[in-house]
């Protein structure tokens, strides 16, 4: 049924009655037959033709209009809706028209768009303002203009109404706000990061020396504590770096069945007897190309996500499959590319996400779970290692039905390369090497001077990137290599490096950092520098290879 829109009615003219004459005496003459309805005059029909093209033109132009409009009388009710309006809420017009607002909304929304009106009414002035509404389940937000009409007395007799859909306008905003926020986090928590390897990395070095000289058992039990406590650290700083930075870190080809069944191996033995645990992981499915730590870190947090969803128990499944995303699909998912993909499913039987809460589960510091049992950077780190790897992520989940987390990744049709691993063996001690230590943090200077020093190597220490070429230029002759921290005030390690190499090209340098990033990988390439030590890190690793820059220059 079209919308129906108030309508004047013609306004005819009636002639005014003759006055009265006087007759002429005989008998009275027939009495003339009545017309039906008053004769129109050509003026009142013209008039009446204008008002109903007026009429006419006005349905026109607000069914034509694709915003949202209506028109109300004072007590708040519709006396007109456009098609607009009906489309919009789904609602015919007679559904409205001759209703009032709380008949058409309910009592809680109309009541509020009642006073709304009066306001606007006893101000007697338009009113412009954005408005949340739920329609057919769905969230929408509207940017209204309610104006005040007189009749033809000129007093106020009602609203009219004008309004235009803004949701996409809003969760653009709203894509943009989170994506500044995400920045500021990705600033603090680098920093946040930094400061916690400098923390741990003097932890780690510590635990690791002590291992070897403590013969008690009941001792050393207690520094693997420590070092097992400190190495947990080292994983969240990884978590927060990867967010903040999208560390890239080693690229290679992966099998894909392998780094799950590795994943399902570890989880096994931590999932309780409630939760039954089952993979389905067909022999086709492709290689990816990726780092196999990261990835293997995004798996864990899925799984591990999904058995806490499941407190009384279920079904954890992981499985996998390979597809390809077409360009009508990749246009619904603003991070995927058309191509070809292995999907990885992990899906729960839990409880579920509210709609209200799946744009915010992917920010970082966001966690539904209790006080000490979450830090809020898993999805988090979930999202910035598969979009760095190229892929993304979608999900699907219903309350009280579980959920599911796919993960696109682009697949590759290279072979994975069979590795041999390294036999371990401790790196032989220094004979009396000068190492040139730089890090703005005392701690790490001292602890890394007294683990070189009891292997053997003679060691300067230097608290910044001046000092450093002082000592430099005072003992450049003695100097077997320098292994510096990047991230310093006044003078930065690449700049430190950058002289160094000038004055001698051939010098050994090793590069300590914690905040790895696509401008600091170029600026140590163009550098050639070759060893590079990641924070923080444990003695053996250290001393290996310090080992290694030293040997390369005999």
């Amino acid at each position: 049924m079209s919308p129906i829109f108030p309508r004047k009615k013609n306004q005819t003219s009636t002639p005014s009655p003759s006055k009265s004459k006087k007759q002429p005496a005989g008998p009275l003459p027939a009495a003339p037959e009545k017309d039906d309805a008053p004769a129109r005059t050509p003026d009142s029909f013209a008039k009446a033709q204008i008002e109903d093209e007026e009429i006419q033109f006005q349905r026109a132009m607000l069914n034509g209009i694709p915003d949202l409009a209506w028109m109300k009388d004072k007590d708040g009710i519709f006396l007109a809706v456009n098609k607009a309006w009906t489309k919009f809420l789904n609602k015919p017009a007679r559904a409205a028209v001759g209703r009032s607002v709380l008949e058409v909304f309910g009592e809680e929304v109309g009541r509020r768009l009642y006073l709304q009106d009066l306001d606007i009414i006893k101000a007697g002035v338009p009113k412009r303002f954005e408005e949340f509404f739920m329609v057919n389940g769905k969230p929408v937000w509207v940017d209204t203009i309610i104006t005040p009409y007189l009749d033809a007395k000129n007093c106020v007799s009602g609203t009219i109404g004008i309004a235009r859909d803004i949701t996409e306008r809003k969760h653009a905003e709203e894509r943009i706000l989170r994506t500044q926020r995400m920045e500021s986090l990705g600033v603090l928590a680098s920093g946040i990061a930094h400061d916690l390897n400098n923390i741990l990395g003097p932890i780690l070095m510590a635990t690791s020396m002590l291992q070897e000289n403590i013969k008690d058992e009941a001792n050393r039990e207690l520094i693997g504590i420590i070092e097992e406590a400190a190495q947990r650290g080292t994983d969240i700083v990884g978590q927060v770096l990867t967010f903040a930075r999208g560390a890239k870190g080693q690229r290679k080809t992966v099998d894909t069945r392998y780094l799950l069944e590795q994943v399902e191996r570890i989880l096994r033995k931590a999932m309780p007897e409630t939760v039954k645990f089952i993979t389905n992981l067909p022999e086709d499915l492709s290689n990816i190309t990726g780092d196999l730590t990261q990835l293997h870190r995004v798996f864990m947090n899925l799984c591990v996500n999904a058995r806490d969803a499941m407190p009384s128990g279920g079904q954890l499944t992981l499985s996998g499959h390979n597809t390809e995303v077409d360009q009508v699909a990749a246009e619904h998912n603003p991070d995927a590319q058309p191509g070809h993909y292995v999907c990885i499913n992990v899906a729960d039987t839990g409880i579920g996400i509210p709609e209200q809460i799946r744009e915010t589960i992917y920010d970082p510091f966001f966690t539904t779970k209790e006080i000490g049992k979450g830090t809020g950077l898993g999805l988090s780190t979930v999202l910035a290692i598969v979009k760095n790897h190229g892929g993304f992520v979608t999900l699907n989940s219903k309350v009280g039905n579980g959920s599911v987390f796919s993960v696109y990744l682009p697949s590759t049709q290279s072979k994975v390369q069979p590795e041999k691993a390294p036999p371990v063996t401790l790196p032989p001690n220094g004979k009396g090497e000068m190492i040139l230590v730089v890090d703005d943090e005392l701690p790490i200077c001292k602890m890394i001077e007294t683990i070189l020093t009891k292997k053997g190597y003679r060691v300067l220490t230097a608290l910044g990137g001046h000092e450093a070429l002082r000592l430099f230029a005072e003992h450049h002759e003695q100097i077997g290599a320098v292994l510096t921290d990047l991230a310093m005030p006044e003078m930065g390690g690449v700049e430190l490096i950058r002289r160094l190499k000038a004055a001698q090209p051939g010098l050994p340098i090793i590069a300590s950092t914690g905040q790895s990033s696509e401008q600091r990988y170029n600026d140590l390439n163009s550098l050639d520098v070759q060893w590079r030590l990641s924070k923080p890190y444990g003695a053996q690793q250290l001393l290996a290879i310090v080992r290694e820059a030293v040997t390369s220059r005999a």
